[in-house]
């Protein structure tokens, strides 16, 4: 009954992070958003974006920057922007072709295949 009444207060909380988002997106760039937010637009959990303070690094490259006023921690939507669009686009999981790869056993340099060859 308990795990119920959680799985509802996730789900509001999840609109309600969903909704201001969505009203923030269409103001200026310079928009703050708060750590939830962020996480959101980032796809990622409130709690990995709060360790990437930390750490500096989120989804394997450099964090995106942050504004501290006070204790309060915002992001300026164009930097998410530009941290977002660093990804690339891909068609499959496998690396990218001609991308020089060292296997862990021999250190040796050996080259990947393209998704294509598959």
């Amino acid at each position: 009954m308990e795990s119920q009444s959680n799985g509802k207060k996730i789900a509001v909380e999840f609109q309600t992070v969903a909704g201001s988002l969505k009203a923030k997106l269409e103001c200026s760039p310079d928009t703050l958003l708060d750590n939830d937010e962020a996480a959101f637009y980032c796809k990622v959990k409130p709690n990995t974006m709060k360790n990437s303070r930390y750490t500096g690094k989120l989804g394997g490259v450099d964090a995106p920057a942050f504004v501290k006023i006070g204790r309060s921690i915002s992001y300026r939507l164009d930097t998410l922007c530009t941290w977002r669009n660093q990804f690339t686009e891909r068609t499959c999981t496998r690396p990218l072709a001609n991308v020089a790869r060292i296997d862990s056993k021999d250190s040796q340099p050996r080259s990947s295949r393209s998704c294509i060859d598959a």
